[in-house]
């Protein structure tokens, strides 16, 4: 009843303790900042090891005064308090290593004066070894070791406090079977300390213990197994670290791997097995769990010894060796994302069947003799062992246990497994009759063999296939189902990122590359599938939700290939969440992700066919391509044409982002003027031409000479010159941007598109107009998404919208300039357009469907009142029913006047001339001649 009291009592001040802690308002002080070796993500109190040390403390002052044997103990309570001291100074502020290894160091030293040291080791099968000398400098050495290790794993949410109930109750059950009273109570007091704190430890966590409570956990366990080897009966000193061992052989290797590579061992890292753990996507829960089942086994162990002697312990601990030792080896696999290095190497496979056969055989015998090793059966079962592996391994060859792959376990393994046991066992006991008689072999142990055998062999080849499953899938109910399109760098990253994360709803189901190599193996344990063109299929197979692209930089060709077959593939594609990395996205994935919600209709990339036409093409893109050169040039450099692109001067050239591509190269010079502009076209000898013109001058001094020099001078030389060469075609792009058909910019246009449709000289080129409408172009949309204001005049709307995104236009243009002979006026299908709160708003809220924008379309404003529209062949575009063309002898007589206007006022009314003639005739007119 006293244990009993000491647990509650213990149990309810670390509660009560914790709990207040809670409340107290904290600013710097005793705040566990993350940083990139953190296993945490948010700032977090670590001050519990107060209310841990405070209980334990509490209820042991209270035993002393009520329960003889207690005072026996104070040193090492008075120790503990002394590292708790230096452990709050460390957590408030922390102290340099020398002053945390002097307190330390008093600590032992105390201990070590009350008499408290470790004179000699009881091993079994080894015996007694005494320490003699070496008892104090060990002791001390075994203490300081005690205390770091123990702090070094409290990085994990609930590790260090539940392995501390779960070691601590062990040690109190075997203190209580030994009639160790006063030491028992020591250890349930520090286990119901322990367990009052886990309950806001256990992941996740609301704060931590500290350095405070893991050090005076550490000494604490170093003293109870000191003081436990001096008693009589002694508690054997191997007991405590057996039990502490899954902890300490972590913090112990990591210590010496740091050493061997020079690096400073007491440094704050990121290499502990529990950490790697958590960076291979297993959550703190899941890491904690495990590592409570380690513990659990090896106290069970401990028990075992005191009931079974020597050597069923061994034969025990020699199983936690192996599964520690899997768990090891999983862990770099993982890491290398490759195979376990056993799979595929026959002599590694056999090696590990020859170890499953020894322990099922040891097993056995032990289960028979009541886990006891008895003289004249352990010496029959020892002269029968080699033959038992010779006679396994030749039925293991025979049925094919050798040529399995372990990750692949199923059915028909397991069956392989039945038949090779069944043969061997009926073969062994046929031999151990003809040539021991069966004389001293317990009969039921070779039934008991032959069940373990099957079960640790399935066990084995499962167990293999769980380690390359485990930590795969989130839990919970539905997930998202999330593949990343790359197996590199950056792929990985974002791949440890999403399983790294603490929603539940994402899970990582594969990678995809083209990549021969790596297709087939693992990384982080998620196998690598591909290649790429087999998208559908495998996302059908793995029910994927999600693509994301984690390539760093990709050929706009190659770019657009992998939005296309995610579209193929009805999934979206995405390279920018916060979930998973804080990057800038490629703008073509942003515009298909805005295009795929608002289910437009017009196309990203355009048609296939054109990249046949362009290749090998020169082609020649006037005034830089305007507000779309960069996209233009980059789709025509991708499709491979030799492109030539004219601007008027060099500062043009930062438009394209400082981007010149191999193929593409910049010509200086104007096109207004005829000389000029047939230099200019005799310098590349253009199969391709497209002339972009817009009415957007800038802060330019005469905007309306500009206009007019840039727009239609510019295209009657143009025009000219081409007139007299072989070139295949003519695109004429022209930006309307925010006009109405009203506006005189509009009719300036219009004079350009009359113009180069009617040159009967423009025959052989085909020549087409593209009109488009305001463009939403990536520089822009970023901007928007930064909250970047619109540059003064580009706007005539309360707020910015845009009817056709820089992708769309440019397939548009790129097919028109491809498409089959004829002439035609062709603009954007009508499209709802979007304004920039739009976008913040959908990328805020990342909608994938169903969104509906603020504003109608204005059908009519690119279009004159006597222009209809009719179906085009080109997907996403109208064809234009237009007096410009085929023009009449007074519309032809109108656009010649406008091309040799003088002056200012002649202008003006030459522009009013054609407006009347494009107006002059009602729609339902031409719609009747139509029909």
């Amino acid at each position: 009843m006293t244990g009993l009291g000491a647990f509650i009592s213990a149990f309810i001040v670390s509660y009560v303790g914790t709990v207040l802690l809670l409340r107290i308002r904290l600013r710097n002080a005793f705040v566990d900042v993350p940083n990139e070796r953190s296993s945490h993500e948010t700032p977090k109190p670590r001050l519990g090891g107060i209310a841990i040390v405070g209980a334990f403390t509490v209820v042991y002052l209270v035993l002393l005064t009520v329960r003889p044997g207690m005072t026996a103990y104070l040193p090492l309570v008075l120790g503990g308090l002394l590292v708790f001291g230096a452990g709050v100074m460390d957590d408030r502020r922390s102290l340099p290593v020398y002053v945390r290894f002097l307190a330390q160091g008093l600590a032992v030293t105390l201990l070590i004066v009350a008499g408290h040291y470790v004179d000699h080791i009881f091993l079994p099968l080894v015996g007694t070894l005494e320490l003699g000398p070496l008892a104090i400098p060990f002791t001390a050495l075994f203490v300081l070791a005690s205390i770091n290790f123990y702090n070094f794993v409290d990085g994990v949410d609930g590790l260090a406090a539940g392995s501390a109930f779960i070691v601590a109750t062990f040690l109190a059950l075997i203190a209580y079977m030994l009639g160790h009273i006063p030491l028992a109570l020591v250890c349930v007091v520090l286990a119901g300390s322990a367990v009052g704190f886990l309950q806001f430890n256990f992941p996740p966590s609301r704060l931590f213990m500290g350095d405070s409570g893991s050090t005076f956990l550490g000494f604490v366990f170093a003293g109870v197994a000191i003081m436990g080897n001096g008693l009589s009966p002694e508690i054997p000193f191997f007991i405590p670290v057996l039990m502490l061992s899954s902890l300490f052989l972590d913090a112990g290797l990591t210590l010496v791997k740091r050493a061997l590579k020079g690096e400073k061992i007491f440094q704050p890292h990121h290499t502990h097995y529990y950490q790697r753990l958590l960076s291979l996507g297993l959550n703190h829960k899941q890491v904690t769990v495990l590592e409570y089942a380690l513990t659990i086994l090896l106290g069970v162990s401990a028990l075992i010894f005191f009931k079974a002697g020597g050597f069923f312990p061994i034969f025990l601990t020699l199983c936690w060796v192996v599964i520690f030792t899997a768990t090891i080896l999983k862990i770099r696999s993982l890491e290398r994302g490759d195979r376990l290095f056993w799979e595929r190497r026959t002599l590694m496979v056999v090696a590990g069947d020859l170890l499953v056969t020894a322990l099922a055989y040891f097993g056995a015998y032990f289960l028979r003799m009541n886990f006891r090793f008895t003289e004249a059966e352990g010496m029959a079962i020892l002269k029968a062992f080699p033959l038992v592996l010779v006679v396994r391994s030749a039925c293991f060859y025979y049925y094919g246990l050798y040529r399995g792959v372990w990750k692949y376990t199923s059915t028909p393994d397991v069956v392989r497994i039945v038949k090779a046991v069944t043969s061997g066992s009926v073969i062994i006991v046929v031999l151990l009759v003809l040539f021991y008689r069966f004389v001293a072999f317990p009969r039921s142990l070779f039934i008991i063999e032959y069940f373990l055998l099957i079960v640790a062999l399935g066990g084995t080849r499962f167990a293999s296939r769980l380690f390359h499953e485990f930590g795969k899938e989130a839990l919970g109910g539905r997930v998202k189902r999330v593949a990343v399109i790359g197996a590199g760098d950056r792929g990985e990253r974002i791949g440890r990122a999403i399983r790294g994360t603490h929603d539940k709803s994402v899970s990582l189901v594969c990678y995809i590359d083209d990549d021969e190599d790596k297709q087939g193996l693992t990384l982080q344990g998620i196998p690598i599938r591909g290649p790429a063109d087999n998208l559908d299929a495998i996302c059908k197979e793995l029910e994927v939700d999600s693509l994301v692209l984690g390539i760093a930089s990709l050929p706009q060709k190659q770019l657009d290939a992998f939005v296309d077959l995610a579209r193929a593939a009805g999934l979206p594609l995405e390279t920018r969440d916060g979930r998973y990395r804080k990057q800038q996205e490629s703008g073509v994935v942003l515009f298909d992700q805005i295009s795929r919600s608002m289910k437009r209709g017009l196309p990203l990339h355009g048609q296939k066919r054109s990249s046949e036409f362009y290749t090998g093409k020169r082609v020649l893109v006037t005034n830089g391509g305007h507000i779309i050169g960069s996209a233009l040039v980059k789709r025509l450099v991708g499709m491979g044409a030799r492109v030539t692109v004219q601007i008027d001067s060099q500062w043009d050239v930062e438009r394209f982002g400082g981007w010149q591509g191999a193929g593409c190269r910049f010509y200086i010079g104007r096109l207004d003027d005829q000389d000029e502009a047939a230099r200019i076209v005799s310098g590349c000898e253009p199969q391709v031409i497209f002339h972009c013109i817009s009415t957007y001058a800038g802060p330019v001094v005469n905007e309306r000479d500009f206009l007019w020099r840039s727009v239609v001078y510019s295209t009657d030389a143009l025009v000219k010159v081409v007139s007299a060469l072989p070139v295949e075609s003519l695109t004429l792009i022209s930006f309307w941007e925010n006009l109405s058909a009203a506006d005189e910019a509009a009719k300036l246009l219009s004079v350009s598109e009359a113009r180069v449709l009617n040159c009967r000289q423009l025959h052989a080129a085909s020549p087409r107009v593209v009109r488009v409408a305001t463009v939403l172009t990536e520089k822009r949309l970023l901007e928007i998404l930064d909250g970047v204001p619109p540059v003064a005049g580009r706007t005539g709307h309360a707020e910015e919208r845009f009817s056709v995104f820089e992708p769309e236009a440019v397939a548009l243009c790129v097919d028109a300039g491809a498409s089959a002979r004829g002439r035609a006026l062709i603009i954007p299908r009508d499209e709802v357009p979007i304004g920039a709160r739009d976008l913040q708003r959908f990328f805020r809220d990342r909608k994938t469907s169903g969104y509906a924008a603020t504003e109608a379309p204005d059908e009519r404003r690119m279009l004159f009142p006597s222009e209809l529209l009719k179906g085009s062949s080109i997907p996403g575009a109208s064809v234009v029913v237009s007096p410009l063309y085929p023009a009449g002898s007074e519309m032809l007589t109108a656009v010649e006047r406008c091309l040799h206007a003088p002056g200012d006022a002649d202008r003006a009314q030459l522009l009013g001339n054609l407006h009347t003639l494009l107006c002059e005739k009602p729609a339902r007119e031409i719609r009747a001649s139509m029909d």
